[in-house]
């Protein structure tokens, strides 16, 4: 029952249209004019374990482990959740500190927005990694890693292909509160980590930037707090580093493709269904005007008018 209950969570989290309960939508502020200073978000509880590793190297698999551990972790798919409240406010972030764009961030903006979880994983989380070490000194680290030739197929295959689809950028002008949200953080995120909104191929940019940001992640973390850590390994080397038991339950293999891509559409079509609202809530007192006047005029014809 317990592992029922926790793939329905994962299927729930996944699910963007979990976009309309959004609670409130910030402003920038007054002062400063950035969206972080009105985020009303504060620290609560420790931020204990940071997953380092890019998306695409078991980012979901270790979400959901740390679930299974009594942890509390952020994960791009509470950011889609509310897009308003967390895509618009990462994205501030990235084009602050990729872009120039801004005040960066520390660890004052990052309790705001992760003040309510004790571990993170996957991007936006990832895109701030030196950032991140640095702000939680008290946080250890995993770096979750995979085969650089293996990872690119699955970017490709995923989050490359997805972005590929045609008419992103005219549907999300149809839907601000999600589709909109989302693709302008894809269009700042991407290029920022990767290097490319969709590229994936093996002549990528992505290829360098993935194999630098290990390097990177390794270079700023203190030794003892690090664990250089693949899923197939399981839940020894984890548990061990956090010094927790070690589950009776397997560790959890979330392959999250379907997800990934079923989501995604999800988002597209939720543009496309609004741009065809609107469009025929526009177009129908013309058409009514007009069947109006032909009905007026069939009837004069018969003299009934």
């Amino acid at each position: 029952m317990a592992t029922k209950k926790k793939t329905e969570s994962l299927n729930d989290a996944w699910d963007p249209r979990a976009a309309i309960k959004e609670t409130y939508s910030l402003k920038p502020h007054p002062k400063t004019g950035r969206l972080i200073d009105s985020h009303p978000g504060k620290r609560t509880v420790p931020m204990k374990v940071l997953v380092l590793g890019l998306s695409r190297t078991g980012t979901m698999s270790l979400f959901a482990g740390l679930e299974q551990l009594g942890y509390h972790p952020y994960h791009m798919v509470k950011a889609i959740a509310s897009p308003k409240s967390n895509l618009d406010v990462w994205r501030e972030g990235i084009d602050a500190k990729f872009y120039g764009k801004g005040g960066k961030w520390g660890r004052e903006e990052f309790d705001k927005i992760l003040g309510n979880y004790d571990s993170v994983a996957d991007v936006p989380c990832a895109s701030f990694a030196e950032e991140l070490v640095q702000a939680y000194p008290e946080a250890k680290v995993i770096l979750n890693h995979r085969d650089v030739d293996q990872w690119l197929a699955s970017m490709d295959s995923t989050a490359g292909a997805v972005l590929r689809w045609r008419g992103w950028n005219f549907l999300s002008s149809w839907d601000p509160a999600l589709t909109e949200p989302f693709w302008k953080f894809a269009n700042s995120v991407m290029p920022a980590t990767y290097g490319s909104l969709h590229d994936f191929s093996p002549q990528s940019p992505a290829r360098k930037l993935f194999l630098e940001h290990y390097e990177r992640v390794k270079e700023v973390t203190p030794p003892d707090r690090l664990l250089e850590y693949r899923v197939q390994e399981g839940w020894g080397p984890i548990c061990k580093f956090l010094d927790l038991p070690v589950p009776n339950d397997d560790f959890p293999r979330v392959n999250d493709k379907t997800q990934f891509i079923v989501s995604h559409s999800i988002m597209w079509y939720l543009g496309f269904s609004k741009m065809i609202l609107k469009v025929s809530l526009m177009v129908a007192p013309a058409v009514a005007v007009g069947v109006a006047v032909w009905q007026r005029k069939s009837l004069q014809q018969w003299k009934f008018w």
